[in-house]
C-alpha cells in the first residue's frame, strides 16, 4: 500500500472536490480517498500495482485538475 497527499489546482468549489474524489474512488486499486476543496488537496491510499499514480494524475488532468505536488 502507497499513501499519496498531493495538491490540487483546478477546484473551485466543494463540488469539484466531490466529483473528483468519486472519479478516483471508484478505481480499482484505490482503497481510500479524500480530497479537500478548501485545503485544494487529496490523499490516497492505493495499492500501486492495481493502481500506477501516474495512470491517476493523467486521469485527474483529464478531468480538468491539476496536481502540482506530490510524487506521481
Amino acid at each position: 500500500m502507497q499513501t499519496l497527499n498531493w495538491n490540487i489546482e483546478g477546484m473551485h468549489c466543494g463540488g469539484c472536490a466531490q466529483t473528483l474524489q468519486a472519479l478516483l474512488a471508484r478505481l480499482p486499486g484505490v482503497r481510500r480517498v479524500e480530497v479537500s476543496w478548501p485545503d485544494g488537496r487529496a490523499r490516497l491510499l492505493l495499492d500501486p500495482r492495481e493502481a500506477p499514480p501516474e495512470r491517476l494524475v493523467e486521469l485527474i488532468e483529464r478531468a480538468g485538475y491539476r496536481v502540482v505536488a506530490g510524487q506521481p
